[in-house]
């Protein structure tokens, strides 16, 4: 296993879910709330992550999800930065969610396995803020 870059996360606060809505469906007001929020389409839904708490009763979600924000901003020239959160976490046999946004990118750990998956990360030089 070969980590590409030494870098800075950030474990945001809260907990946060992966929310499955009808593909035509619009953008919830519930659902941009709090620090970190993504959207999705595809033909097949409407994927959201967003802060668990912010979530009504009765919609499709799956929740225990942890966020590592990696320091930014990262330049588009940069290979290997994703990878060297990934890999580690994958050869530890920890399941992730990916999100990028234009600046940075975000990691979504399940809960049960946050602190598993922060020891792995600092244990391959990475800094984790919390």
């Amino acid at each position: 296993m070969t980590v590409h870059a030494k870098l800075t996360l950030t474990l945001l606060e809260g907990a946060y879910s992966l929310v499955k809505l009808d593909p035509y469906a619009g953008i919830p007001t519930w659902a941009v709330r709090g620090e970190f929020w993504a959207v999705t389409r595809s033909g097949a839904d409407v994927s959201v992550v967003c802060a668990t708490d912010a979530i009504p009763d009765g919609v499709e979600s799956t929740h225990g999800w942890r966020t590592l924000q990696l320091e930014g901003p990262i330049s588009f020239a940069q290979t290997g930065i994703l990878d060297s959160v990934v890999e580690p976490l994958s050869h530890a046999g920890i399941s992730i969610l990916a999100v990028s946004a234009y600046d940075t990118n975000f990691v979504l750990v399940r809960d049960e396995d946050i602190e598993r998956a922060t020891a792995t990360l600092l244990g391959v030089g990475h800094t984790i803020h919390r």
